[in-house]
């Protein structure tokens, strides 16, 4: 039963149960015996637990249509493969907003941490401008008002100079107009950037994507920000924190798993690594002992910071 679609579920057993009918006939209209209909809730633990099967989340999934879908994702396996430590990723993230965003938070029982449930939004929006480095699993960037050419050039540049030695170096990114302008492909043609462009609707391919979910948990989940600037402090304080407990990737390189048009499995390779596995290669517990405490806060952060508004000072030690 817990493996039939949900559309076919709506047998309300638990409320018919809860209602007073009785058993025999609960199981009569869900198809089913009384002893599966009322087994425990530890048996049926077990049972779900050989079948393989849990309660979880749905995903959303889209196909992408670019023709040069498998040439754009090739390309990008090799990359990360063969050249790790001269990839990098870059992609915006946003819009960031003024305004009470909702999260999970530590709390004393019964006492909820609470947020307004009204606001107006007159400070305008924000975006990320993200850079990362997969070698060594650097994270940096600046908010800027907008998307444009001008400011994917000035991330390019911050990404270049953490390479400054002349040799080729390779950025994924995806198919943005403002990513793709005349004037940031002559750049990168005159500075040896190979731009790597992930296929349309398939924004996973951006190894930068994967580090974006934690940002919004520890920057904006649970939170209300006064005004930008004070956002900003505070996701630049994350990066800090980040880039300081940053540990070298571990894992085989990313590829994909491939999907035939009608959605079957041709066939299974690995593929980037997930959010949870990203985050669990991070905060992983120790062998044989209790989950390391994890530190939420340093000294050196509650010094106020400028609000950022280059790159400059901003780049990773390399």
């Amino acid at each position: 039963m817990a493996k039939t679609p949900y559309s076919l579920r709506h047998a309300c057993v638990s409320t018919w149960l809860d209602g007073g009918v009785p058993p025999t006939q609960v199981a009569e209209w869900a198809g089913h015996s009384v002893d599966v209909l009322l087994v425990g809730r530890e048996r049926l633990r077990q049972i779900l637990r050989e079948h393989g099967v849990s309660f979880q989340r749905t995903r959303t999934w889209k196909e992408s249509n670019d023709p040069d879908k498998e040439a754009k994702l090739d390309r990008i396996e090799e990359v990360t493969r063969r050249f790790p430590h001269r990839c990098f990723a870059f992609d915006q993230f946003g819009p960031l907003s003024i305004r009470a965003c909702h999260g999970a938070t530590w709390a004393p029982e019964t006492r909820p941490t609470r947020l307004p449930a009204a606001y107006t939004r007159t400070h305008g929006i924000r975006y990320f401008h993200g850079c990362y480095s997969l070698g060594e699993d650097q994270l940096w960037g600046v908010a800027r008002r907008r998307k444009g050419g001008d400011h994917t050039l000035a991330a390019l540049r911050s990404i270049r100079a953490a390479r400054p030695d002349g040799a080729p170096i390779y950025v994924i990114m995806d198919n943005l107009s403002a990513n793709k302008t005349p004037a940031v492909r002559a750049w990168a043609a005159r500075h040896k950037v190979e731009l790597c462009f992930t296929p349309t609707s398939a924004s996973w391919a951006d190894p930068i994507e994967a580090q974006f979910g934690p940002l919004r948990t520890f920057v904006t989940g649970t939170s209300n920000h006064p005004n930008h600037p004070v956002l900003a402090r505070r996701l630049q304080a994350y990066l800090r924190w980040r880039n300081a407990n940053a540990r070298p990737p571990t894992s085989s390189p990313p590829s994909r798993k491939r999907l035939d048009p009608a959605g079957q499995r041709r066939t299974e390779q690995d593929r980037p690594l997930t959010l949870f596995q990203q985050v669990r290669g991070r905060f992983r517990v120790p062998a044989g002992g209790a989950p390391g405490r994890i530190r939420t806060c340093d000294a050196r952060f509650r010094k106020p910071m400028l609000y950022p508004l280059s790159y400059e000072g901003l780049l990773p030690a390399s």
